[in-house]
């Protein structure tokens, strides 16, 4: 219903942009396994325990609303892009939340890492069968003038509150 009339113009555009994009995607993940590498190092090593690691679950949901609602670092820093709707990696939150679950031996536990999972695993392979659907130049539904969302403008409102009232809040 969305699709734009595409052609040759999408197919240069996939390999040129979202190669390189893919490549950017490498920098996200190993930063990724890098945190949670360290959190299982740590419960290997007794440092923490099964009750941290569900903290560790709640946390990243917190920081997960935290980068939908006010600041994403991976969207400023190292995606670049444009908003929560075009991000690659916006619906990999589940999969973020509930890796702890791996050494928390409960079927409930594995029972949300699994279809974490899973869904990341439709997500990844709708994105490699259908990159069309991605696009905000092939798909209109994810323009701003339709975007049901409005994330970006909470966030941009944040931000110019922030710069008008920065001398305000320095002295709290």
């Amino acid at each position: 219903k969305f699709i734009i009339p595409f052609g040759i113009f999408f197919f240069l555009f996939h390999v040129r942009f979202l190669n390189a994009y893919d490549a950017v995607l490498i920098i996200v993940k190993i930063t990724i396994i890098i945190i949670k590498c360290k959190f299982f190092v740590l419960f290997f090593r007794k440092i923490i325990d099964r009750d941290i690691l569900v903290l560790i679950s709640l946390a990243y949901g917190v920081c997960d609303m935290v980068c939908i609602l006010f600041f994403c670092p991976f969207q400023t820093f190292i995606l670049k892009n444009r908003c929560c709707t075009d991000c690659r990696i916006y619906n990999w939150d589940y999969a973020m939340m509930f890796t702890p679950f791996l050494f928390l031996p409960h079927l409930y536990t594995w029972s949300l890492l699994g279809m974490s999972l899973i869904l990341l695993a439709r997500w990844e392979i709708t994105y490699h069968l259908h990159p069309e659907r991605f696009s905000i130049w092939t798909n209109a539904g994810m323009s701003c003038r339709t975007c049901k969302e409005k994330l970006c403008h909470h966030k941009k409102q944040l931000q110019g509150f922030w710069k008008k009232n920065k001398e305000l809040i320095r002295r709290f």
